[in-house]
């Protein structure tokens, strides 16, 4: 269903290695990121700068 949209979908997991974010975000061919603590600003920031 997901895919006939073409939406993309940027997942997102916080100290989570999720195997599902991961598979929903590459329907539409988005980014998923897995971040930890040390690194959620960097990630966040680099996600938010490929959409300007």
């Amino acid at each position: 269903m997901m895919q006939s949209f073409a939406i993309p979908i940027y997942t997102i997991g916080y100290n989570a290695n999720i195997k599902e974010l991961k598979v929903l975000s590459q329907i539409n061919e988005a980014a998923g990121i897995n971040a930890d603590t040390e690194d959620i600003v960097y990630h966040l920031g680099s996600l938010l700068n490929t959409w300007m």
